[in-house]
């Protein structure tokens, strides 16, 4: 289990902390395609599930992993109302939260991914878990 998963499972189901997600789309439209998709998802409340599984499908970069066909079957395969997901695809709703969340990016000077700000401090790449924590910790307090 990875450091984001175990600080879930410490601090955010537990109430302690809380976890915004921000979508830096930046590889390509199979990448905006991708964080439009689990907007998607999670109108339906199932954005960690589909995120989970592009996650687990990603593959090179505009590869074909993420073509509408394929946004669509992963969809399926978390148990989304493939109606409503793909009215929400053809809607302008997806679009303008990605980009919301690439102004937020800029405005924050982010620009890779992955990138943690906790309680204003910005991390960039994964740190070992207990770097994490300590800060988590220190905000805590």
């Amino acid at each position: 289990m990875g450091p984001g998963r175990r600080l879930e499972e410490e601090y955010v189901a537990t109430g302690k902390a809380r976890v915004a997600w921000r979508h830096l789309a930046f590889l390509g439209p199979e990448s905006v395609a991708a964080a439009e998709a689990s907007e998607c998802a999670a109108e339906q409340g199932k954005f960690w599930e589909y995120r989970d599984k592009l996650f687990e499908r990603q593959g090179r970069r505009e590869s074909g992993v993420f073509s509408q066909e394929n946004l669509r079957r992963y969809s399926v395969e978390v148990g989304l109302d493939t109606a409503a997901f793909g009215a929400c695809l053809a809607s302008s709703r997806p679009a303008a939260r990605v980009l919301a969340d690439r102004a937020v990016a800029e405005r924050l000077g982010i620009d890779r991914t992955p990138t943690l700000v906790i309680g204003g401090e910005k991390i960039q790449g994964v740190p070992a878990y207990e770097s994490l924590k300590a800060i988590v910790e220190a905000r805590l307090k």
